[in-house]
């Protein structure tokens, strides 16, 4: 699974999808953890006239700014998720080469990594020491 239930239980607190061509109903369909989150929790950025379909309403949807020759092309997902047990925040960080449309991800052969920070502090660094639930850090705080 892209993004897979929590042995644990732990919660997704906020989730990044990336991606050039977003057929949402398709990705709900493909990725069923996407369905439990509230629009608060969303992030979602795309291609300009690439969104198909509607995430939850609150989503914060955003189109980079490009020069007229250029595309947003980068594709992935990030996901928050806070511990029952001691408040941390983890990242999972996942890159892949399909656009999320049915095309893309069931007819052509596509790249997938995954890396799992267990421990992410907002920086950046690890051995978090919050146990609030303060959303994730704003993107640029993270690379």
């Amino acid at each position: 699974d892209v993004i897979p239930d929590d042995p644990d239980g732990n919660p997704i607190v906020h989730c990044v999808v990336f991606n050039m061509m977003i057929d949402w109903p398709f990705l709900l369909d493909e990725i069923p953890a996407l369905r439990r989150l509230t629009g608060e929790q969303l992030t979602v950025i795309y291609g300009e006239g690439s969104l198909y379909g509607a995430p939850p309403p609150a989503s914060l949807l955003y189109v980079p700014p490009l020069p007229p020759y250029g595309s947003h092309h980068s594709k992935g997902f990030l996901v928050w998720r806070q511990s029952l047990t001691t408040g941390r925040l983890s990242l999972r960080v996942v890159v892949t080469t399909a656009n999320f449309i049915h095309s893309d991800v069931c007819a052509k052969s596509n790249g997938l990594c995954t890396f799992l920070v267990p421990d992410f502090e907002e920086g950046g660094s690890s051995a978090a020491s919050s146990s609030s639930t303060t959303p994730p850090p704003p993107l640029y705080n993270i690379f």
